[in-house]
């Protein structure tokens, strides 16, 4: 299957240099690229695993997102909405790709939040260069990524659970494959997401190598959404007293139990920086109740109020609206986008 589609995308990017720019061509090169990087992962999968299904599986998912996901999602940005935030990232981006290109980082600014984005956008343009198309490519299969180390996630903290279902359900359902298959903060947010969520699966079975992608994870979210960051934080905390009080054999009692309170030790200095870094971020003085319901009016305001993809959701509270709230789940940004 590999094989046959990086064929034919040799055939049409030889047909698309004739007839469209960079902006669109571009990506008829970087999308097999990045399904021949995920090929080493499905590989592995079908080994550690002994299932070749779920090694064929995985490469269907980074071929449906790369490809099918980006493509919706592109029609979506530019057919739709006329660029959005997207087209935004991209101008920016383009400029300073020859910047990071030569290496100069200087004047930059502060490096947080939709800076942060523009920032990537122009460093992965240094790469592969300003094309609009293949920027989702690569936005899209960073975002793959971040859906992959879930299912890691899911795969060592319930290693009895039904992991197939779960793939599918991760890998295929419409808002996660289409919302972070654009140049933006979703997938980004989901890779760095992805990452704590696996690093902190590894640190609950006593791997201490957990503390790396926990970490790392919570970083990259806390400098584009540190708020995001409370809310998965506050959930593994409260995990946490479970975690210890669990038992185990004797044999095994003891290292597991000491991981454990590295995992509390790292859980509680995470909560400390996130909490610091989301008062700078919203420029509090001090984040407790009464700030936290001003910044929630504040970012439900911003999503609501600013931007072109507005729309009024239905309200759950009744039978009638709370399927239709079901429906735009489901299927936003597309529903969204069309009902707006």
């Amino acid at each position: 299957m590999v094989i046959v589609c990086l064929g034919l995308s040799l055939v049409s990017l030889a047909a698309a240099m004739e007839f469209a720019t960079y902006n669109v061509w571009g990506a008829f090169w970087i999308g097999p690229l990045l399904i021949l990087l995920t090929v080493p992962i499905a590989n592995s999968v079908a080994t550690s695993t002994g299932n070749a299904r779920l090694g064929r599986l995985v490469m269907l998912a980074a071929l449906t997102k790369v490809v099918g996901g980006t493509l919706v999602r592109y029609w979506i940005e530019f057919g739709l909405y006329g660029g959005a935030d997207a087209a935004g990232y991209h101008d920016v981006g383009s400029e300073l790709a020859p910047l990071l290109r030569s290496g100069v980082y200087d004047g930059l600014g502060k490096i947080s939040g939709t800076r942060f984005t523009e920032v990537l956008t122009g460093q992965i343009y240094a790469f592969i260069g300003p094309t609009r198309l293949g920027g989702f490519m690569v936005f899209s299969w960073l975002g793959f990524i971040g859906l992959f180390l879930f299912w890691r996630a899911f795969c060592i903290a319930l290693p009895h659970a039904d992991h197939r279902r779960y793939a599918i359900l991760v890998f295929f359902f419409p808002t996660l494959l289409i919302w972070t298959s654009a140049t933006g903060k979703e997938s980004w947010m989901i890779l760095c997401l992805g990452a704590s969520a696996w690093g902190f699966a590894l640190l609950l079975k006593g791997g201490v190598r957990g503390v790396a992608p926990l970490a790392l994870g919570l970083w990259g979210a806390a400098v584009v959404r540190p708020h995001l960051v409370l809310i998965l934080l506050a959930a593994a905390v409260m995990s946490a007293p479970l975690l210890l009080l669990s038992g185990g054999s004797d044999a095994t009692k003891r290292p597991r139990r000491g991981a454990r309170l590295l995992l509390v030790v790292v859980l509680v200095l995470s909560v400390v920086l996130a909490v610091g870094q989301a008062e700078t971020f919203f420029g509090l003085d001090e984040l407790d109740v009464e700030s936290a319901e001003t910044v929630t009016r504040q970012v439900t305001a911003n999503t609501r109020d600013i931007g072109g993809a507005q729309f009024s959701p239905p309200d759950p509270d009744g039978p009638v609206g709370f399927v239709v709230a079901t429906v735009t789940v489901w299927r936003r940004p597309a529903w969204a986008t069309m009902s707006a």
